[in-house]
């Protein structure tokens, strides 16, 4: 289990989001800051893009908080 205080800003992020009222979707985010009892996030977004038969992601650069209930996991890019 990931705690908290270790996301730092930088890190990637595997969030569970609820889009509609019974609908839920993962999404990826870039940690912009982390205060605590929530963190200030930017989401990666997929595009219509490929490459290597990869679908590619483009970050959104508009920043949205984000309580710690809603993350899946943590994994660290350097």
């Amino acid at each position: 289990m990931i705690n908290f205080y270790e996301i730092q800003p930088g890190d990637l992020v595997r969030v569970l989001v609820n889009i509609e009222d019974d609908i839920e979707d993962e999404l990826y985010a870039r940690v912009k800051e982390n205060n605590e009892d929530y963190l200030v996030v930017s989401y990666y977004s997929e595009t219509s893009l490929t490459y290597k038969c990869a679908h590619l992601y483009e970050l959104d650069e508009m920043k949205k908080s984000l309580k710690s209930m809603a993350i899946d996991f943590k994994t660290k890019i350097k």
